[in-house]
């Protein structure tokens, strides 16, 4: 499928002029040929304006296809990289525990000015060494705001969290400025660890089973970690992590978008959208 989807997409590409022309002839066809770019209201809209529930059968929350292009962007160039230059990836975060030099190798005890000796197996300690406890991992939320769009998730404690049939988006809020060194984490298909600066944050196992090597993350604005993670079942979960808080998902919006079909499903809907047009012309 993925290789007759990509021919079909070489063909097309031939008969545009760049990158730019591809990129406005694709969203053009959202635009005209699907609910892409239908926002839908809240109530006090939907009074505001004097219109009825119906203008909310189809199209997306407010702002929610920006961030999901967004991420299929970032997604996609972190994919890239990881195939083609991995050199631009961030680096490695370091071992939580490094093997010790020999006693012949460790640089000789120094003083400070109180006096006090330090050496590798005593540094001194500074403010920008210290782990985050629990109390500086909250101290400072308050400050921030979280992004992601909580559709059919929710804000816990500790972060907050969306999904499509397909994927869980997971945002956490670091109070400190941080960089790729300063996090650890771990992606298996049934667990999620996450540390920020030696701070276990999360240590769970998921709700259920993921595609662990689809996964990826990032850092934004260098406070924010974004997890994308791929899910191995189209199925609603009620949590990210078991045992963390849980929503109700017979309460969940369960319309399905039109990208999250498979390509024969997406031509199907497509046909059946125009051949509905098209009875409509002559009625």
């Amino acid at each position: 499928m993925t290789a007759n989807f990509d021919e079909f997409m070489f063909m097309a590409l031939k008969e545009c002029r760049g990158i730019e022309d591809v990129l406005e002839k694709f969203f053009s066809f959202l635009r005209k040929r699907t609910d892409f770019c239908h926002t839908i209201l809240t109530p006090e809209q939907l009074k505001q304006f004097n219109l009825d529930n119906s203008v909310n059968s189809r199209g997306f929350m407010p702002n929610q296809m920006r961030d999901l292009v967004n991420k299929i962007i970032e997604d996609n160039i972190l994919l890239y990289r990881r195939a083609n230059q991995p050199y631009l990836l961030p680096s490695s975060p370091r071992s939580e525990s490094s093997q010790k030099s020999n006693s012949s190798d460790k640089p000789k005890p120094t003083n400070d000015s109180t006096g006090k000796s330090y050496s590798s197996d005593n540094p001194k300690p500074t403010d920008d060494s210290e782990n985050l406890n629990s109390d500086n991992l909250n101290s400072e939320k308050s400050e921030l705001k979280y992004t992601v769009n909580t559709w059919n998730g929710a804000v816990t404690e500790k972060y907050a969290w969306s999904q499509t049939f397909k994927e869980v988006t997971v945002e956490i809020l670091s109070p400190r400025k941080i960089t790729p060194k300063d996090v650890f984490i771990t992606i298996t298909k049934d667990s999620l660890t996450v540390k920020i600066q030696g701070q276990v944050f999360i240590d769970g196992e998921f709700c259920k089973s993921v595609n662990s090597f689809d996964s990826v993350w990032s850092i934004e604005d260098g406070f924010r970690i974004l997890l994308s993670i791929e899910k191995s079942e189209e199925l609603w979960w009620d949590c990210v992590i078991k045992g963390h808080e849980t929503i109700d998902t017979q309460e969940i919006e369960s319309v399905k978008r039109l990208d999250e079909f498979s390509s024969s499903e997406q031509n199907a809907i497509l046909k059946l959208i125009k051949d509905h047009k098209d009875k409509n012309k002559f009625q």
